[in-house]
């Protein structure tokens, strides 16, 4: 999938613009009037956040040979995934990216944790990645996520209500006090959330 040979950006930015030059397409071929107008309007706007982002990903060309595999082996393993649209896995990529270039830390974390976070912040514009994801990728909030139940989609849902209550706390991470504020906040948030039909965790 990822010739190593070349500049990974260059890469994925020609298939990004693949993948907007065909949703371009698909939408003005099935929408017309004002409702073209307005799905145009939300593809650019989505597009213009990925495309900002894409440039994270060239924070791998700069790591040591063993992280820059390890980097690039996650990224392999995402577009492996079978749940995932072709956009779902591109997006969630430049994701991971974001994640990379802005956390240290990031591949210390699980695959599930990783494929969990870089999913959760692919509409994340790169300024917004340390309010949210800076309390969503601290190890005990990621990893009390991931034990809360085995499904993706749960993991996700859970990652989203911690978004949201970050929106609505009246603070913002400042100083150490408040970050472990934000961190309990979280794990709260995770306790507290009712996973449905638990029986149907695979």
């Amino acid at each position: 999938m990822v010739n190593e040979n070349l500049n990974i950006y260059n890469i994925f930015k020609s298939r990004l613009s693949k993948l907007k030059v065909d949703d371009f397409f698909d939408c003005k071929m099935n929408y017309e009037g004002d409702q073209l107008r307005c799905e145009l309007e939300y593809l650019e706007e989505g597009y213009s956040i990925y495309e900002n982002k894409l440039s994270c990903i060239k924070k791998i060309e700069s790591f040591d040979k063993e992280k820059q595999t390890e980097s690039l082996n996650n990224i392999k393993r995402i577009f492996e995934f079978k749940d995932f649209t072709e956009m779902q896995k591109m997006i969630t990529v430049i994701s991971y990216g974001a994640l990379l270039d802005n956390f240290s830390y990031i591949n210390d974390r699980s695959f599930d944790e990783i494929i969990m976070l870089s999913f959760v912040s692919r509409n994340l514009s790169s300024e917004d990645y340390n309010d949210y994801m800076g309390i969503i990728s601290d190890e005990s909030v990621s990893k009390s996520i991931i034990q809360k139940s085995d499904k993706l989609s749960d993991r996700i849902n859970i990652a989203y209500s911690i978004m949201d209550s970050i929106d609505n706390c009246n603070a913002i991470v400042d100083s150490k006090e408040n970050y472990n504020f934000f961190i309990d906040n979280a794990l709260e948030v995770v306790n507290n959330y009712e996973i449905s039909c638990k029986q149907n965790n695979k």
